[in-house]
């Protein structure tokens, strides 16, 4: 084969002012045939040996194929992704139930019920003595409907027990709503048992002079948060424990039946003995069904600022998971048509019925406080 100089830079020309209207792989064999022509214009001898170019021109092109193939698939899976993404977009939300209103509503209403009675409370147990001396401060208007409310009123001893029912009854419900009740209950006993420090700490710290608080301490080691959480607890234990029947329901519905009669015929029908070791007192009520104490220890040995026993308590939990299935098969609000703005302040207060609970104490505390500085000039605790 005869390599002539001017086809060799006719050819190199060629190939430099066209090169952009080639394929790939047009210009690379362009560029292949330059590096055997072009040397030619210069100089007659072969100074790139044809199968040396060759072979670089092989390796340039396994080089392009390799990059190009893993542009293509990095840009594949780039493609991919973002179709994932655009189809998670594109998907439909999942509807959240509304939330039961009445059920909130009720809550709410008992927790201020129950702020209300807190409240009588502290005036007649703790602030009303010190305003005025026990002497007078029976005279005193407030102070007088305050301590027959709390000590001696007829309508408390019938309302307190409806009150509480609900209020448990209620958590029972939720409890059959949520799906994370062994969570919910190990969080709750957990502030429960911080409730337990903060109390001791008051106690020990705060009010180791007992005399003006004729009406025990403000220590508690089983009160209202320890009793939910154990119900709590419990009731997620008999759900793990029949996950895997069939009609989990209503063999749930079953055992909480079972329990509320097992609870009312202790209540009713069993007395416990003297010899009955003092930690079954957050089991037994410290007064019996006719009002009778309990002979083997008194509140103020367990938990004398507040003290919710099992029994009969937990017969009013469970009553809600019985009725659950019953009242709210579908979960949803029985009277949607009366769901509006005018129940917000209670559903409010029910939503976030723990926080309120945890601080309604120190807000009375604090007011009830102020009240004594204005009328005393000093602070009263």
């Amino acid at each position: 084969m005869v390599y002539s100089p001017q086809i060799a830079t006719t050819y190199c020309a060629f190939s430099t002012f066209n090169s952009n209207r080639l394929n790939r792989f047009q210009k690379n064999f362009l560029i292949f045939s330059k590096n055997i022509f072009c040397p030619f214009s210069h100089k007659i001898t072969l100074t790139n040996p044809p199968l040396s170019c060759y072979t670089r021109f092989m390796e340039q092109e396994e080089q392009i194929s390799r990059e190009e193939s893993a542009e293509i698939a990095q840009n594949t899976a780039l493609d991919s992704k973002n179709q994932q993404v655009q189809e998670e977009k594109q998907k439909p939300k999942k509807e959240r139930k509304p939330r039961v209103w009445e059920i909130d509503f009720l809550r709410g209403f008992c927790v201020c019920l129950m702020v209300l009675d807190h409240l009588t409370m502290l005036v007649a147990g703790f602030f009303a003595p010190m305003w005025y001396g026990y002497d007078m401060a029976l005279w005193d208007g407030f102070s007088k409907f305050c301590d027959l409310w709390f000590y001696n009123s007829l309508a408390r001893r019938v309302i307190h027990p409806i009150v509480l029912f609900v209020f448990f009854a209620i958590s029972g419900i939720s409890c059959s709503f949520s799906r994370s009740n062994l969570k919910r209950g190990g969080l709750l006993a957990a502030v429960a048992m911080l409730y337990t420090l903060v109390t001791y700490g008051a106690q020990t710290l705060v009010f180791e002079d007992t005399e003006v608080l004729h009406t025990g301490s403000v220590f508690v080691s089983f009160g209202v948060l320890h009793f939910l959480a154990f119900c709590i607890l419990l009731y997620a234990i008999i759900l793990l424990a029949t996950s895997k029947l069939k009609r989990q329901k209503w063999v749930v519905a079953g055992i909480s039946g079972a329990i509320i009669v097992v609870v009312v015929c202790l209540y009713f029908f069993y007395t416990p003995p003297a010899n009955t070791p003092k930690f079954f007192g957050i089991v037994f009520p410290p007064k019996d069904i006719h009002g009778n104490l309990t002979a083997f220890y008194s509140q103020g040995e367990i938990s004398p600022g507040d003290l919710f026993s099992i029994i009969p308590y937990s017969a009013f939990f469970f009553a809600g998971t019985l009725l659950a299935p019953l009242i709210y098969p579908t979960r949803r609000s029985l009277l949607p048509k009366l769901g509006g703005k005018w129940h917000t302040p209670f559903t409010f207060v029910g939503r976030y019925a723990l926080y309120f609970y945890l601080g309604h104490i120190l807000v009375l505390a604090g007011i009830l406080e102020l009240v004594t500085l204005v009328l005393t000039g000093s602070f009263g605790m």
